[in-house]
């Protein structure tokens, strides 16, 4: 058993993301009270940017908590655990592995599903190695891709 998916996934969930949004939102909406102070409309700055952290944290909760918490390698499956729930993936019900890690962030790897389980058809989840970005992807991916590959290349077995 060995794990592929990165430790600071809670970080990934919940801490970084709010903080960029927040503080990102926060300047987005400053500059809006400027525009609006410059036409003589006065602008209650500290509304917008609670109202643009309430839409920040929403946009998270459905994109940045799909991530799985943890994906641990067993062989010929992966053992999925999010939100605590746990399932296991045979390696011959993955359809397709996409390496998300060029253009994400964080770093991600998709798993889209031959038969969608109990967590969905898809399972997202940030892989060890962070993001190789500039040298061929992520190691995790790659190996996930070149197993899943070898796995539907194989002759079905006589039973």
């Amino acid at each position: 058993m060995k794990r592929i998916s990165a430790s600071n996934t809670r970080l990934y969930q919940t801490y970084k993301p709010f903080l960029f949004w927040y503080f990102g939102l926060m300047f987005v909406a400053m500059g809006l009270r400027h525009k609006f102070e410059d036409m003589g409309i006065q602008f209650p700055s500290v509304i917008a940017v609670t109202m643009l952290a309430a839409l920040a944290i929403g946009w998270f909760t459905r994109y940045a908590m799909r991530i799985a918490d943890e994906v641990t390698d067993l062989g010929d499956a992966l053992l999925v655990k999010q939100r605590g729930r746990l399932e296991r993936i045979e390696i011959s019900n993955i359809a397709e592995v996409q390496d998300r890690t060029p253009i994400s962030w964080p770093p991600k790897v998709v798993l889209i599903l031959r038969n969608p389980g109990a967590l969905g058809p898809s399972i997202v989840f940030c892989p060890q190695g962070g993001g190789a970005r500039f040298s061929g992807g992520n190691p995790v991916a790659n190996d996930l891709r070149a197993r899943v590959q070898q796995g539907h290349s194989a002759p079905p077995s006589a039973s």
